[in-house]
């Protein structure tokens, strides 16, 4: 579940409800596999929905509440996977909003090219090794996240759903 909410962290575009359709691979070490959901994701101001097509789950963070549904149906969730989860969310919705004074406080920033290499600061430490985003022009297009247990999250944005 943790890695299902931290996928959906996963991803980053412009503020005030644009919504896209993206792509995530899941890797898991444990298991040695991978794992490729699509879904939309909208952005809103300080707020994220991420809506996976084959499960129809749902999961809406805003004003710091997470809530997340499956067919509708609203969830329980423990409140230490909430806040991790709604952790990630704050990530995304930072990294989409490319607020550089607050990456530079949270990152040690690194770019390469196109490429631009987060280093987390402080607790982020504990579960993200780090983060490589991939921008054309001034849009971020992919985002791959590397957790401190060896598994990776890949998000491909892809066209804006209008």
């Amino acid at each position: 579940m943790k890695h299902l909410l931290l996928m959906s962290l996963v991803l980053s575009l412009h503020l005030y409800a644009s919504s896209y359709n993206f792509s995530e691979v899941r890797y898991s070490d444990a298991l040695g596999k991978s794992m490729t959901l699509r879904g939309v994701i909208s952005f809103g101001d300080a707020s994220l929905e991420i809506f996976y097509d084959e499960s129809k789950k749902k999961l809406h963070y805003e004003d710091e509440e997470l809530s997340i549904y499956e067919d509708d149906e609203e969830l329980e969730v423990d409140d230490g996977e909430a806040m991790k989860i709604a952790q990630y969310f704050e990530i995304i919705i930072l990294l989409y909003s490319a607020d550089k004074e607050e990456l530079n406080e949270e990152f040690k920033v690194e770019k390469e090219g196109s490429k631009t290499i987060l280093y987390p600061k402080d607790e982020m430490q504990d579960y993200i090794n780090k983060i490589e985003l991939l921008h054309k022009n001034d849009d971020l297009k992919s985002l791959k996240l590397f957790l401190t247990n060896d598994d990776t999250i890949k998000i491909d944005i892809e066209d804006e759903v209008h």
